[in-house]
């Protein structure tokens, strides 16, 4: 059975340019469930031993640049951090090195919607790497559900990429095709994301 990392992706805060509401920076929570990909195989005693040492969650603070044709995707600079976050959900100071760098690594995401293109710089053991490539049309489906998110009224929509369920919720009252990660091709900005 595959096991993969789960990912929630909150909206803290939204300083848009008033007016057109086309250009801003949104604040993100991810979430990442550090115990997901634990081997299923593992013995009892080993897992617990592991749990001990290693918390359920892992908090990354995360930003989004954006304006009506491109967006960054990057982690928040240390002195900005949010210090609301427990310290036992950041890992107690430690930092934790996964498969691609790590939930802090220096990774960041840039699309340029407009030309249809994306760099990605990965943090790969230390050393980075950047990607580029086409930004690739994402079939959304509009199950029709809202929600309010930090007073913004909210609309869902899923899709599958790589055999993964996405679900998203984005807002027409900020008309950017936008989101975290290279998220994109929806009537507005992406809010809140979760995967596993």
């Amino acid at each position: 059975m595959k096991r993969s990392i789960t990912l929630l992706l909150l909206l803290l805060n939204c300083g848009l340019i008033f007016g057109q509401n086309t250009s801003g920076e949104v604040r993100y929570k991810v979430k990442i469930n550090m115990w997901a990909n634990l081997p299923e195989d593992m013995d009892e005693d080993r897992m617990d031993a592991v749990k001990e040492w290693v918390p359920e969650w892992m908090i990354v603070d995360k930003m989004l640049l954006f304006n009506s044709g491109e967006s960054l995707f990057l982690n928040v600079p240390e002195d900005e951090n949010n210090d609301e976050v427990d310290p036992n959900e950041r890992g107690g100071g430690m930092r934790f090195m996964m498969m691609g760098g790590g939930a802090n690594a220096d990774e960041k995401f840039y699309s340029d919607i407009a030309n249809k293109t994306k760099v990605e710089q990965k943090d790969l053991m230390g050393k980075l790497f950047l990607i580029e490539d086409s930004l690739q049309p994402i079939e959304w489906k509009l199950p029709g559900e809202m929600k309010v998110i930090q007073g913004y009224t909210c609309m869902n929509a899923t899709t599958m990429r790589d055999s993964t369920e996405f679900e998203v919720w984005f807002t027409m009252d900020i008309p950017v095709s936008s989101g975290p990660m290279g998220v994109h091709g929806l009537p507005g900005l992406v809010l809140e994301a979760t995967t596993d």
